[in-house]
């Protein structure tokens, strides 16, 4: 039974707001459906945002707007997916990262009079790869050719032998590259070499491994990409709000599915993989759900669940340490089993040969993330954070390599991933679900995975769903308080009226943080600040200033920091906790109860309806 609250003085005239202006708040039912409204609220807006993220600039003169009004669909982001899906269903499962196959589906799917109409009809004779003009000038290119732009890999520069042929021969254009129907037109003109180069296949296309092509091609059964962007969008709406619910039951209903709806929809990377059709939300869903799975003693179920991280290998490594650390052999050996059996029931459709053209894709986009402007300014990996400071884009892309730059990167991420591993071995409570030492732990390994983007910041929700499901971290507020006493005699006097004394209230700090992240998301991110600052002490040979650019938010990975910095916090608790000083808080938070002084773990939390206040 819930102790009485205090009882309110009948003028009101104790508080600055009457309390009959307010106290109508302290219903249940009310607070429910207050929550609900705010949260489908931000879910509206979040949806609507994401329909017309790419819409057709209003200051662009209308001769050079897109004839369908919105550019997500082309973008590589969901692009790059629904092509693959499409290869599979086409029955080019076995050349998923073939360019040749890919040119004649994408220009399938994005025709010419779709787009933004073309200024310069003459670039339609031949394909260019990596020649495009300035992002200034993308109304010269069309949407096919951007998009294997984006994608790995190289054309072969016979094709421009073979554009000539076709021009001499009077052969329409434009000509999907790898037509068995323009070679044979035009094969007394070039020579059988060319023509050799030109049948031989040139790896490339989008970096997911070919088991994304199976989740992506119910999306790609219509050659319409732009209904399927707008599905997918739709889905990521509603798996935002299942990861929420997720969150709520790994808390045991004592955050309320709603405000942990508000929390998702408000935390970095979701408006971005809204807006871009990603898989984010779906990432987070096999996260979390696992993680539940497991404080409901359905251990194998969650590794399973995990095995389905397959999709995005790189994340599978990641959160592997998870269940390695804290030796859920279990846990592990399903994850791996589920994995390993997903990526072997491919190989009948798409062959072995086709994961050794995903892995040298990847091996390409290693290359390429090192010193592309683009992928460096929208990371949000350890590796990427001095690269962003200390590379010189104006340098040509094979003089940007920056020893000092890639060395303090790996030593970032060797220095996390050694202290991940250190404190989880020494000081964490492999028990434990909810709370400081897995919200460590699930830091750690979201910090330590292999280049990701600014999208997937959403991934890291996990750790602070984990860290707000403990009960015992946040069940109190620090006073601060102003006693003109012995600091000695503070905390054992009992009988003085605290509300005279209070001075005011520190928030908990990793909530702070968790705050801050809202923040940077949803309004320094939508400021577009900018900045330069000339620094004449550092004139060059030529007596010329040098000036430091500060770029726009998105690209300052302050995100990244703030998740270091609560990954800190969560490192220090741990040392201080097990040296039996758990109980203070920066010397300023006052002792449990012997009562609560005990740890509760997630496993031993009650099923019964708990407290929400």
């Amino acid at each position: 039974m819930r102790p009485p609250g205090p009882r309110l003085p009948d003028n009101g005239r104790a508080y600055l707001i009457a309390p009959r202006y307010w106290q109508w708040l302290g219903f249940r039912s009310v607070r429910v459906v207050l929550l609900w409204l705010i949260a489908l609220g931000i879910g509206g807006q979040r949806l609507w945002h994401a329909r017309h993220a790419f819409d057709n600039p209003p200051s662009e003169p209308t001769e050079r707007q897109r004839v369908d009004g919105n550019s997500g669909h082309a973008e590589i982001d969901f692009g790059g997916q629904w092509i693959m899906g499409r290869m599979l269903l086409e029955g080019h499962a076995r050349q998923l990262y073939h360019r040749e196959q890919h040119w004649p589906l994408v220009r399938s799917a994005y025709p010419i009079e779709q787009g933004k109409p073309i200024v310069n009809a003459d670039r339609l004779r031949m394909p260019h790869h990596r020649v495009f003009p300035t992002r200034g000038n993308e109304d010269l290119s069309t949407d096919a050719e951007w998009m294997m732009y984006w994608f790995m890999g190289k054309d072969s520069p016979e094709w421009k032998t073979l554009g000539g042929s076709v021009a001499a021969a009077s052969t329409p254009l434009p000509f999907p590259p790898g037509s068995l129907a323009v070679l044979l037109a035009v094969k007394d003109r070039v020579a059988s070499d060319v023509v050799a180069d030109l049948t031989m296949p040139h790896i490339g296309g989008p970096l997911y491994p070919p088991i994304h092509a199976f989740v992506m091609a119910p999306f790609a059964i219509g050659n319409d990409p732009r209904a399927s962007y707008r599905i997918a969008q739709i889905i990521g709406i509603g798996l935002v709000y299942l990861a929420a619910l997720g969150g709520s039951m790994l808390s045991r209903g004592r955050v309320w599915w709603s405000a942990a709806s508000i929390a998702v929809l408000l935390y970095p990377g979701c408006r971005a993989c809204l807006d871009l059709g990603q898989n984010s939300a779906l990432t987070l869903n096999f996260v979390i759900w696992g993680w539940v799975l497991a404080s409901r003693g359905w251990t194998a179920a969650g590794g399973a669940a995990w095995g389905l991280l397959a999709i995005k290998p790189t994340w599978a490594i990641a959160f592997l340490l998870v269940p390695l650390l804290t030796r859920r052999w279990r846990f592990l050996f399903a994850m791996c089993g589920v994995g390993a059996s997903l990526a072997l029931a491919t190989l009948p459709v798409v062959g072995v040969q086709t994961w050794l053209d995903w892995l040298e894709v990847g091996r390409e986009a290693s290359i390429e993330y090192d010193v592309d402007e683009n992928w460096i300014r929208l990371s949000r990996d350890l590796q990427g954070l001095p690269r962003r400071w200390l590379l010189d884009f104006h340098k040509p892309r094979a003089e940007r390599h920056h020893i000092t730059a890639a060395a303090i990167g790996w030593s970032l991420w060797a220095g996390v991933a050694a202290v991940t591993v250190g404190l989880a071995l020494t000081r964490g409570d492999r028990r434990r679900l909810v709370g400081i030492a897995p919200a460590f732990l699930f830091l750690g390994a979201y910090l330590t995975c292999y280049r990701f983007m600014y999208y997937d910041a959403l991934v890291s929700f996990i750790a602070v769903a984990v860290l707000v499901a403990d009960r015992d971290l946040f069940g109190r507020a620090t006073i601060l308080q102003w006693r003109s006493v012995p600091i000695e005699h503070v905390l054992d006097d009992r009988s003085c009226d605290r509300a005279s004394h209070i001075a005011g209230y520190v928030n908990s700090f990793p909530l702070t943080l968790v705050v801050l992240l809202g923040l940077y998301e949803n309004l320094l991110i939508a400021s577009e600040i900018r900045s330069t600052v000339s620094l004449g002490f550092l004139a060059g040979s030529d007596a010329a200033p040098r000036k430091l650019e500060v770029d726009g938010p998105l690209h300052l990975a302050l995100d990244t920091l703030l998740l270091v910095g609560l990954w800190g916090w969560c490192a220090v608790r741990l040392l201080i906790d097990r040296r039996g000083s758990d109980r203070c808080h920066a010397g300023l938070e006052t002792p449990r109860s012997e009562s609560s002084a005990a740890p509760m773990s997630a496993d031993r939390i009650s099923d019964s309806p708990t407290s929400t206040a």
